[in-house]
């Protein structure tokens, strides 16, 4: 059995950022203005559902389904496409979020870059990456094209359910 609650603050359940029991040694040697950021990582990352922020003896992104992504974090702007790497294991991998117009994806990428800490840039990735899978799902929902729909509708609707 998985969860995916670690910890319950004034009734709230933060899923996201995931501290490993047990691992002073790594935060102690945390700077303070990273360890300081912690618990607003922890509010800001509260609702995602798919992308998680671990803390062990290092920090990662882990996706729901087991894959982790570990620093370095490189972002690139391709355009209309959002474009963050990670490593894994000796490889590098690359995550590619695409977005209707490239001042989306400037935006993303200054948003990100604009972090004055390492936790709170990963933090950014992992709210981006989080908030692509759920509107990816929302595009996956049966839209049924009707005969009668209009013309505008039913080019709305196409791009809806198909557009990329």
């Amino acid at each position: 059995m998985k969860i995916d609650c670690v910890q319950t603050y004034n009734n709230r359940s933060f899923t996201a950022l995931r501290i490993k029991k047990n691992n002073t040694n790594y935060l102690s040697s945390m700077p303070k203005k990273v360890i300081d950021k912690l618990d607003d990582v922890g509010e800001y990352l509260a609702d995602t559902k798919y992308y998680h922020l671990d803390i062990n003896k290092e920090c990662y992104i882990s996706h729901i389904n087991g894959d982790r992504l570990y620093p370095p974090y490189p972002v690139d702007n391709a355009g209309t496409s959002l474009i963050i790497k990670g490593r894994l294991g000796a490889s590098m991998v690359s995550k590619k979020l695409n977005y209707q117009k490239p001042s989306e994806v400037q935006k993303a990428c200054d948003d990100i870059k604009s972090s004055d800490t390492q936790i709170e840039r990963t933090a950014k990735i992992v709210k981006y990456l989080d908030d692509y899978e759920k509107n990816l799902l929302k595009k996956d929902t049966k839209i049924v094209i009707n005969p009668t729909d209009s013309m505008e509708e039913k080019v709305d609707k196409l791009i809806d359910k198909y557009g990329i």
